[in-house]
């Protein structure tokens, strides 16, 4: 009888450690010039992870899903005899303490409670298989350069694992969390192609350096000691999640039916009031799946930003300099689009309104080493 006609919620027992198997392959050559390229293969595959659906009571599907169902949302919905009527006496219990009590409710697994829920099952895996090269210029007349490209896939069914992990990014909106095979599509993780490289370079001029190694203390505390570094990133967009607008579902989020191709063509400045093409969706019926998987094989803008700065030392007696450092975040002041709204239906539906990368920032600053 403890905490009869409320919400409850507990520890789930069947409950276990996810387990992560992963394996790898790498071959790697010196090419000479102080380079070594490598080539890898790398797998994973994630077995028992959480699964973020915490509901111990929910509506059997075989109630209300699709036209052939033996109830309306109507008859769910409506009130009848309640068999805990002087039973369930609680003032704060209003939904089961009445004469009478809708129907759905008596329908759920331990109908005695208003909604159980308990920690999130293992019910999801992933698996992901990636390709990467790497070129690696190890430090040699003061140049420096390492370039790293991967081409991968990670297919999941549940994009974020527990509740407690979701500063980590991706989204996983359910449409069936009863069944996690409908939900089996490229993971929110997924990042199909990403290239990085970065580099240092140490100007050949001054004292010490290749050109002008002889030069007055004077001349080389204008020419001499300068270096610039960068940082290059060039990465897909993860993929899209279009949910309904609206949708009307006794458990999970209705997305909406796929009947077209929803790639629309052009830059994506071309694109920004139409990153989706509206016609290649439509509306389900309500209490039906629609047929969108979870993610959509378009993703959202890609991310493209360079990160340069500029040192200038200046050597005092031993063991003491100062240093000068101007570094530039984006310094191409190149937009990174936001992705777009996904509900389909809502006026805003696949309009880009903003960046998620921020304009092009400066600054200077001086340290002193000693």
């Amino acid at each position: 009888m403890t905490f009869i006609g409320l919400g409850v919620g507990t520890i789930t027992r069947q409950t276990r450690n996810p387990e992560m198997y992963s394996w790898n392959l790498s071959v790697q050559r010196d090419i000479g010039w102080s380079s070594m390229v490598e080539i890898n293969y790398t797998g994973s595959r994630g077995v028992h992870l959480y699964s973020p659906y915490t509901s111990l009571s929910p509506l059997d599907p075989v109630y209300w899903l699709g036209p052939n169902a033996p109830y309306t949302r109507a008859q769910l919905q409506a009130a009848v005899p309640n068999p805990f009527y002087n039973i369930i006496t609680d003032p704060k219990a209003v939904n089961l303490n009445g004469k009478t009590i809708q129907q759905y409710r008596l329908l759920r697994n331990m109908p005695q409670y208003d909604g159980v829920s308990g920690s999130d099952p293992n019910a999801a895996d992933s698996n992901y298989h990636g390709l990467q090269l790497k070129y690696e210029k190890r430090l040699s007349r003061g140049l420096t350069v390492l370039t790293h490209y991967t081409w991968s896939r990670m297919i999941d069914d549940a994009s974020v694992t527990d509740g407690n992990l979701t500063w980590l990014g991706g989204t996983t909106s359910f449409q069936n969390p009863l069944d996690l095979s409908m939900e089996r599509s490229l993971s929110q993780h997924d990042v199909a192609h990403r290239f990085v490289a970065t580099g240092d370079w140490q100007l050949p001029f001054g004292r010490e350096r290749r050109f002008g190694s002889g030069v007055s203390r004077q001349i080389d505390a204008v020419i001499g000691g300068w270096e610039v570094s960068a940082f290059f990133t060039l990465q897909s967009g993860f993929p899209l999640q279009v949910t309904q607008s609206g949708g009307t579902l006794w458990n999970g989020t209705q997305r909406p039916n796929l009947i077209g191709d929803p790639a629309t063509p052009g830059t994506i400045h071309d694109r920004l009031n139409s990153y989706f093409n509206p016609n290649a969706f439509s509306r389900p019926a309500p209490d039906t799946f629609g047929s969108a998987p979870r993610t959509l094989d378009i993703r959202g803008p890609m991310v493209n930003i360079l990160d340069v700065a500029l040192i200038k030392s200046w050597r005092l007696k031993q063991g003491q300099r100062v240093e000068f450092r101007m570094e530039a975040q984006n310094a191409r002041n190149h937009p990174v689009f936001s992705d777009p709204p996904t509900s389909y239906g809502a006026s805003n539906f696949g309009v880009i309104n903003g960046t998620k990368v921020g304009p092009r920032n400066v600054q200077l600053g001086f340290k002193y080493y000693f």
